[in-house]
């Protein structure tokens, strides 16, 4: 997990730079896996959107489109699934959980994304990642404070050191990013594509728990792993296995037991 500069190394140098990864080829590979994978990602959220709002795909495809932020698709297909399951159905308990994977998963290439890039001399490993809100308030800041005149008698050197004294980034809010940190959310992404995938097929299974019974029958034993591939229930049990999905709906279950839904 990334830690905020302050608690790193406050006393750093920080400058912003759009090539802070010129020089970390390593941190760059990583960044280039992380959006390569959260493309798939976006696609597989998009097929599973299909599934669900269905059965037209071409008008489920309309409709995704014009939901340009990320935001407002998982609104929409909470809604959808809702519908289509039932807030009290085990199919939309595992959906929410799935929801809750992928959107944790998408924070770090969202930062990546829409935040500013930077770097420091005293963290020659590491690439650091600036809130657009707060590099919005330093400009703004730095624009202001070059219009005050200057005090009497004040040189241009001091006048300089005033300025940058009032003009600084909030290094509580910088985030600093090592390799580690970036593998950690390459992992998260790809738990996040493996959750969509076998949500997809928990689902709309290749083979019914009755079809895969008569087939273990027909084939015997030795058969068995093969034919569960194909069902609801090994779907379910892939899924349980990832740890983001457990803790997802460790968390949901919590909720619930606190604010338990009303009687019907």
């Amino acid at each position: 997990m990334p830690q905020p500069l302050s608690k790193i190394s406050p006393d750093a140098q920080f400058e912003l730079s759009t090539t802070a990864l010129v020089d970390r080829p390593d941190l760059a590979n990583l960044v280039t896996q992380i959006f390569a994978l959260w493309a798939v990602v976006e696609q597989e959220f998009q097929i599973l959107f299909s599934r669900i709002v269905g059965p037209d795909e071409i008008v489920a495809d309309a409709v995704y489109a014009i939901l340009t932020s990320e935001g407002l698709q998982r609104t929409a297909l909470n809604a959808a699934a809702k519908a289509k399951f039932g807030t009290d159905s085990e199919e939309f308990e595992v959906f929410s959980a799935v929801l809750a994977v992928y959107k944790r998963a998408g924070k770090i290439r969202h930062k990546l994304a829409h935040w500013r890039w930077g770097k420091s001399p005293d963290l020659p490993d590491a690439l650091l990642l600036a809130a657009p809100t707060d590099v919005k308030l330093v400009s703004l800041t730095g624009s202001y404070m070059r219009t005050i005149e200057p005090l009497d008698g004040e040189k241009r050197p001091e006048r300089t050191a005033r300025i940058l004294k009032h003009v600084a980034f909030d290094i509580s809010k910088i985030l600093v990013y090592r390799a580690k940190d970036l593998e950690e959310g390459l992992a998260e992404i790809g738990q996040a594509l493996q959750a969509l995938t076998n949500f997809d097929l928990f689902i709309n299974p290749a083979t019914t728990e009755e079809r895969a019974e008569e087939l273990k029958r027909l084939m015997g034993p030795q058969f068995e792993k093969a034919i569960n591939v194909g069902t609801s229930a090994e779907a379910l049990r892939r899924l349980s296995t990832l740890s983001l999905f457990q803790e997802a709906r460790a968390q949901l279950s919590r909720g619930n037991r606190k604010n338990p839904r009303p009687p019907t």
